[in-house]
């Protein structure tokens, strides 16, 4: 409590030269109305908030949908060692995350980091990709959504799996009688269930997303 206190209390003043001055909401006037910098700067409130709000979109439609995705297929009977592609899909989340964004950081590497190295391998020509990942905003984005990809899938993927468990196999085999495919049973027999226990992960998810720092400083700085 004490330090919200004193924050909310500091921004109610101007300090300038060791003196402080009451301004009100002043300061918070100024971020909303864009008064210091133009609604098209990258250090602009605006501007800030929309990339902010693209930002946790795009990562948390990709941990859910590869982390449901995955836990679909791990709880099938007919997957062999599921244990062991278990405890490895988990290895992500329980790195510390610092780690992991370094590591990612090497692989993007302009030279010789090993995503241009696959583009390499994979493109066919004599002539190395050099793609400059963190030499314009699209591509400093997309590296940066690739590594929190990386980190949050398995949370999501650890939660389905867990809600699965309680879903009676029951329901879909008497729906695949009825002759329902794939796609109808989950939509209508495995997804509203699923929905009560992964909303609030989704909502973790969101939280955690919205106020990341460390990923984006550590992968482009």
């Amino acid at each position: 409590v004490l330090p919200f206190v004193t924050g909310a209390a500091v921004s109610l003043f101007a300090h300038t030269n060791g003196e402080w001055t009451f301004v009100g909401l002043r300061h918070f006037v100024d971020i909303l109305l864009s008064r210091d910098w133009p609604l098209t700067s990258p250090l602009s409130f605006g501007y800030t908030l929309v990339v902010t709000v693209l930002w946790t979109v795009t990562n948390v439609a990709l941990h859910v949908g590869i982390g449901v995705a995955l836990a679909l297929v791990l709880r099938e009977p007919w997957i062999r060692l599921r244990w062991m592609w278990r405890a490895l899909l988990i290895i992500p989340w329980a790195i510390p995350n610092y780690i992991t964004a370094l590591i990612w950081k090497t692989m993007f590497h302009v030279q010789y980091g090993a995503i241009n190295a696959l583009l390499t391998a994979f493109s066919g020509s004599n002539e190395p990709v050099e793609i400059e990942w963190f030499g314009s905003f699209a591509t400093a984005f997309c590296a940066n959504l690739v590594t929190n990809t990386w980190l949050g899938f398995p949370f999501m993927m650890v939660v389905t799996l867990g809600a699965l468990q309680s879903i009676p196999r029951d329901l879909e085999e008497a729906a695949i009688v009825d002759g329902a495919g794939w796609w109808f049973r989950f939509q209508n027999v495995i997804w509203p269930l699923l929905k009560p226990a992964l909303m609030p992960a989704v909502i973790i998810g969101s939280v955690w997303t919205f106020n990341i720092f460390n990923v984006i400083y550590l992968v482009s700085s």
